[in-house]
Parts: structure tokens; sequence; C-alpha cells
């Protein structure tokens, strides 16, 4: 069995919906794939999405380090 937590992040705006899936170990993948989707003019994905999430993702990240 393994240790590995798994962590849930969402955001839903309008009828768009924002659902990532992450753990310790891809914090960078996760930020490198919001920053794409900040970028892309053709999504309702926002730099202050992207800052919002990226802290909250960061946040339970350091919550589950500070607890175990």
């Amino acid at each position: 069995m393994s240790d590995r937590v798994i962590y849930a992040i969402m955001l839903l705006k309008g009828a768009d919906k924002y659902f990532f899936l992450f753990d310790a170990t891809s914090f960078n993948k996760l930020t490198d794939q919001m920053i794409k989707y900040a970028r892309d003019p053709e999504l309702n994905f926002t730099w202050h999405d992207f800052g919002m999430l990226s802290q909250k993702a960061k946040l339970l990240i350091n919550k589950e380090k500070v607890e175990t």
C-alpha cells in the first residue's frame, strides 16, 4: 500500500470546470499546466485563477507535511 496523498482542487466559472489532481511531487507540473491555461485566450482561466489555485495547492501540500 502506498502512502502517497493525492489532492484535488476545482474551479467553477459559469459553465466551465477546471479540475486538477496532483501530489506533492507534481506541484511544478500542476503550475505549468495552469500557466498554459492562463495564457490561452480561448479559455476562461485567468492569472488570478492561477494565483488562487496555486496558492491553495501549496497550502494543501504544506498542511499535509505539518500533520505527518
